[in-house]
C-alpha cells in the first residue's frame, strides 16, 4: 500500500481512547468461564472492524502469568479460537490493529499498528458488566485539527473520519456498547464520542 504523508497528523502511543462497556445478553450472563465470554467478544469485535482496520498482534493477559502469557505475532483466527478454548483465566486481550486509511491522491493505505483495542474481563466493578472495551488510537489521522507539521488535517479527516465513526457507531449498536468515558488530552473540542468533529 502507499505511503501516506504524515505533514498533517501525529503519531504517539495512546493520543485519545473511548471507554466502553459491553453489556451481556441473557445467554452470556449465564455464561460461566469468563474465556468462553472473552472469545465470543472477541470474535464479534473482530467481524465488526469492517473496513476501519485488521487485527494485526494478539497478547494475552492471564491471572496465573500475568502480561503477555501469550502473543501472536499475526493473527490467526484458528490458533486465537485454540488459545482460548484452552485457557481458563485470561483477564484481557490487547489487539493491535493495523489501519485502513485514504491518501489525499485517494489511494489505499495502511497504518501498521496504528490503534489498539483492550478487550478485559473485570471480576470487580461497579459497572453494569464485567466486560470492556477499550480503543485507543495512537494517531490523529482522523482528527480535522492535529499536532503534525501543519495543523489543517481536514482533507484526510473527511476521507477518514467516517470509517472510525462508523466502527465506534457499531460498538453502540451491535455490540451492545455504552461509552462509558473518552480520554482526550488536547483534542476535547473536536471529539465526541463517535470520533471527531468535522470543523
Amino acid at each position: 500500500m502507499n505511503k501516506l504523508s504524515v505533514d498533517t497528523w501525529y503519531a504517539k502511543i495512546g493520543l485519545v481512547s473511548w471507554d466502553f462497556q459491553l453489556k451481556l445478553d441473557n445467554k452470556e450472563q449465564n455464561e460461566k468461564k469468563q474465556n468462553i465470554l472473552l472469545m465470543h467478544k472477541f470474535f464479534q469485535i473482530v467481524k465488526e472492524l469492517g473496513d476501519f482496520a485488521s487485527p494485526s498482534l494478539i497478547s494475552f493477559t492471564t491471572t496465573s502469568q500475568g502480561d503477555d502469557t501469550k502473543v501472536f505475532d499475526s493473527y490467526s483466527e484458528s490458533e486465537v479460537l485454540g488459545y482460548f478454548r484452552n485457557c481458563d483465566d485470561i483477564e484481557e486481550v490487547n489487539i493491535d490493529l493495523d489501519l485502513n486509511c485514504i491518501s489525499s491522491n485517494d489511494e489505499d493505505c495502511e497504518i501498521k499498528q496504528g490503534a489498539t483495542l483492550w478487550l478485559q474481563y473485570e471480576k470487580e466493578t461497579e459497572r453494569v458488566s464485567p466486560v470492556r472495551l477499550v480503543v485507543v488510537l495512537h494517531v490523529d489521522l482522523y482528527s480535522p485539527v492535529t499536532k503534525g507539521k501543519y495543523r489543517d488535517n481536514e482533507e484526510l479527516a473527511s476521507k477518514n473520519g467516517p470509517r472510525l465513526t462508523s466502527f465506534l457507531s457499531r460498538i453502540v449498536a451491535n455490540l451492545n456498547g455504552q461509552l462509558m468515558d473518552i480520554d482526550a488530552p488536547g483534542y476535547s473540542e473536536v471529539v465526541n464520542e463517535y470520533g471527531f468533529i468535522s470543523k
